[in-house]
């Protein structure tokens, strides 16, 4: 704001308007505005400029004059007495006596004693001296004062002297001092008007909301004023003694104006202004396009504001709209707009920042849990699913055939096999929905045929060998059972039955056999072969008992061994000890603990003639050696396997049959042998 400023000369005999510095004077000010010290717009006193002058000056003391004198001599006074009766001492260099009554005077050198007599003494009554005469007294001139003009030499006159505003070096002594005033003494008006400023204009306010208006002025405010009119009518009033006034909209919905203005102390007054704007108070309406409160697996929502809608958050993320009375959000699910798989909350702003009530939503676009009851990832003869969704799980399809459930959180499939519900040998699809129509899709395999059995390209009449092919979604070949004997195989897709002829640890028998192939969830494959008898040899009649060598210790290079025939375990199975060959078990054990015993070692199968043999059960054959030990069915454990007895197979000799039994009891293996023939077999 200009400051207008009348200087008025130290005189008194003339005013002049001006203008504070760097500004210039406005339009209705005109330069003939009086400020005087009596002017109700005076603001301000402005002192008058001044500063102080001195003269100075410095004493030059006057000349001194010495004293005229000149020395006078004074010849010594003495007198004359005639010295009584004593001691006379006379000083040699002035003549000097004195009389003493005693000889013992001592006076020091340069005295004389004379006896004591009466003569005429000289007596010196005072010596000679000089004495310095003045002829003239000394004298000093008087004290010359010579005054500063600006010049060394200076003036002795006082008028010549200069006034300065500084101590000249070598003129200590000040001899006047004046005041002098440079500028006289002005005053300050203010003869314009504060300005009063609106801040924080905003057209659509919510109730609550504050404006804010500020007076500014150059030298003081005393007064801002607000004023809320509704309709043309004074509403509510507002006012500060300061520069700063905040305006709070407490109000109902509706439109309003503001009016504003300020004084400052002199009483120039702000022009006033106004401002309309509106007060919002109600928040967007929000309404669900589908079931309000169900959970989907995507939302839309319509938004209404009669002030219009500006933006919408989901869970906290801002989606802005095009600010319009009617909206919608639609098609929102997860990781869109910032929602989220499960609950989610919607609020949506009008443009004077109402806010809707949260609207929380579900979504759900998660198909059901579908869990394995049996052994998940693998085949299976048929397949049992548990099913969970929260939003409860309404059908499955198997290859694209439905299957209705009752929409239960909890469900359930079971006894899925091929020809049920649309499943199939092999691949199988299972597609669970819920009831909003999320899916969940599983494949499983079902496995309800036995191994590919196929005889090989070498087999023959009398060796016959088998490839064993599970399938590529088979559970794998486990074993193959041969007239009735289970031989178990290691687990995998592709196994061999090789070379099931007489003799062979198969158990195979001369004419019809069967052999199931059976995989690892017991599905099976049987066949039949027959296997040509052999041709019978000629009769050479009994074999003698060969005489048997005993053992000898005596370290010989040769050593006898038992040659160990097949053995019938209490009349249930067969064990033979070897090495080679497969691992053949039977399930036929009799006795409470009876589990499947061991057959081993084609190799050392005994002479029919020396053997009884006979056929039980389904074709089994069993042994019974020519011998009359009996072992107590009672008291046999059967074992899985039986480990071979020689580390190598033995070659047998048909003359010699004999009889091998192995038996397990307490937990430890007793093998018993009916040696019926010894062979030499020489050392290495």
């Amino acid at each position: 704001m200009k400051q207008h400023i009348v200087r008025i000369a130290a005189l008194g005999l003339s005013t002049t308007a001006i203008v504070g510095v760097g500004s210039a004077l406005s339009a209705g000010h005109a330069a003939t505005a009086e400020c005087t010290a009596d002017s109700p717009k005076l603001i301000r006193t402005i002192d008058a400029v001044t500063h102080l002058e001195s003269r100075y000056a410095k004493t030059v003391p006057g000349a001194h004059h010495e004293a005229v004198t000149h020395i006078a001599h004074h010849e010594a006074e003495t007198h004359e007495e005639v010295a009584p009766g004593g001691y006379a001492y006379t000083q040699r260099t002035t003549g000097k006596v004195e009389f003493k009554d005693s000889s013992s005077w001592n006076p020091g050198k340069g005295w004389d004693r004379t006896p004591a007599l009466d003569k005429v003494v000289t007596i010196v009554d005072k010596p000679a001296w000089d004495e310095t005469v003045v002829d003239v007294a000394a004298y000093d001139d008087p004290d010359t004062v010579i005054y500063y003009t600006g010049k060394p030499a200076g003036s002795t006159t006082l008028e010549d002297a200069a006034w300065v505003r500084y101590t000249p070096t070598g003129w200590p002594t000040k001899v006047e001092t004046r005041t002098v005033t440079d500028v006289p003494t002005t005053y300050a008006c203010d003869f314009v008007k504060p300005v009063t400023t609106l801040l924080n204009p905003t057209p659509l306010v919510r109730p609550g909301f504050v404006f804010d208006l500020e007076t500014t002025d150059n030298h003081l405010v005393t007064k801002t004023v607000g004023n809320i009119y509704r309709d043309g009518t004074l509403f509510k009033s507002f006012q500060s003694p300061t520069g700063s006034l905040a305006v709070p909209v407490n109000l109902p919905d509706g439109a309003y104006t503001l009016r504003y203005n300020g004084l400052d102390s002199v009483g120039n007054v702000a022009s006033t202004a106004t401002y309309d704007f509106v007060v919002d108070g109600t928040a967007p309406t929000v309404t669900d396009k589908g079931t309000a409160g169900a959970a989907a697996r995507s939302k839309s929502f319509k938004l209404y504001d009669a002030r219009r809608i500006d933006a919408v958050t989901i869970n906290g993320v801002t989606k802005d709209l095009a600010n319009s009375v009617w909206s919608d959000v639609n098609d929102i699910k997860p990781g869109r707009y910032g929602a989220v798989e499960g609950t989610n909350t919607l609020i949506a702003y009008d443009e004077a920042g109402n806010a809707s009530a949260p609207v929380e939503f579900t979504l759900d676009t998660t198909g059901p849990v579908i869990t394995d009851k049996g052994a998940a990832g693998k085949a299976g003869q048929s397949k049992s699913f548990k099913l969970f969704d929260p939003r409860r799980v309404d059908k499955v399809t198997i290859n694209g055939e439905t299957k209705d459930l009752i929409n239960n959180v909890w469900s359930d499939v079971n006894d899925i096999k091929p020809g049920r519900y649309g499943a199939v040998e092999g691949t199988n699809t299972l597609i669970a929905y819920d009831e909003l129509g999320n899916t969940t899709e599983i494949t499983f395999v079902l496995d309800t045929t036995g191994p590919l059995v196929t005889e090989k390209d070498d087999s023959s009449e009398t060796s016959r060998s088998f490839k064993l092919d599970d399938g590529p979604l088979g559970s794998m070949v486990a074993g193959v059972r041969v007239n009735g004997t289970d031989f178990p195989l290691s687990h995998n897709r592709w196994s061999d039955a090789n070379d099931l002829s007489l003799g062979s640890p198969w158990g195979v028998r001369a004419g019809e056999n069967t052999l199931v192939a059976y995989d690892v969830l017991g599905n099976e494959t049987t066949v039949t072969f027959t296997i040509a008898a052999p041709e019978a040899a000629p009769a050479t009649g009994a074999n003698p008992q060969p005489e048997v060598e005993p053992e000898s210790d005596n370290g010989s290079d040769s050593q006898t061994e038992p040659v160990v025939a097949p053995a019938i375990v209490a009349g249930n199975s067969v064990a033979t000890p070897s090495d080679a060959g497969p691992v053949a078990t039977t399930s036929t054990l009799a006795g409470p603990r009876a589990s499947a015993a061991t057959v081993l070692a084609p190799e050392l199968v005994a002479e029919r003639a020396a053997t009884n043999q006979s056929l039980t059960g389904e074709g089994r054959q069993v042994t019974t050696a020519e011998t009359s030990l009996i072992v107590d069915a009672g008291q046999v454990e059967a074992v899985d396997t039986v480990q071979a007895v020689a580390a190598a197979p033995v070659a047998v000799d048909d003359s010699l049959p004999g009889l091998g039994i192995a038996i397990t009891a307490g937990g430890a293996m007793v093998a018993f042998g009916a040696v019926l023939g010894m062979r030499r077999r020489g050392r290495s």
